[in-house]
């Protein structure tokens, strides 16, 4: 796996221009066609990609359950390498593209991502996300994924710092490789493993 890992301070994303795309609103097992976002004029208004293990994947689709699947698909409007993947494994993910798992369960809420062109990063935030789908607690959950085009780096953030589940769930937070088996996974407490817990 091409990733090392560490733990940092929130990084919250700029909420202002350019606003946020909206790309899934309050669905369940969804995923998005792939996405290539332009953002005015300039040298950096295009989303160039993000190389993963020396592979340039041009594009990226969105689940409603909580994680994002770079493509190969060099335009927007195609189809998604995947389904919506409502139960989670990194370990086990078979999909044959990398996948980036901000919270990656059975979720339902609205996911919608933003090219920064300054920072050459993308941002993609799940907001008003039920995590627990059958319960009657309102939706609250928040978290994101960026990518830094320039650097490569991927980050996880989670916003909301309380939520109380009704039911036990068990999320994946991490990201796997095209290959079965390789991936990252973060394990309760922050602490991380490589290719070995899910």
């Amino acid at each position: 796996m091409p990733y090392a890992f560490s733990t940092a301070a929130s990084l919250t994303p700029i909420t202002t221009s350019p606003a946020y795309t909206a790309a899934i609103v309050n669905l369940d097992e969804s995923i998005t066609t792939t996405i290539k976002p332009v953002v005015g004029a300039g040298p950096h208004a295009n989303y160039p990609g993000l190389t993963y293990a020396g592979v340039l994947y041009p594009t990226f689709c969105i689940s409603s359950n909580g994680f994002i699947v770079l493509s190969t698909s060099a335009a927007a409007g195609a189809a998604a390498p995947v389904g919506a993947l409502p139960t989670n494994s990194l370990a086990t993910y078979s999909g044959g593209v990398p996948l980036i798992a901000g919270l990656w369960d059975n979720l339902k809420g609205t996911a919608a991502y933003r090219w920064d062109t300054l920072n050459q990063t993308l941002w993609i935030r799940w907001s008003g996300i039920k995590w627990d789908t059958t319960s009657a607690q309102p939706p609250a959950f928040a978290f994101a994924v960026s990518l830094n085009t320039v650097t490569n780096v991927i980050y996880i953030d989670h916003y909301t710092t309380t939520y109380t589940l009704i039911a036990a769930q068990s999320a994946s937070i991490g990201i796997a490789g095209p290959c079965t088996g390789d991936y990252w996974s973060v394990q309760g407490g922050g602490a991380a493993a490589d290719s070995t817990v899910d």
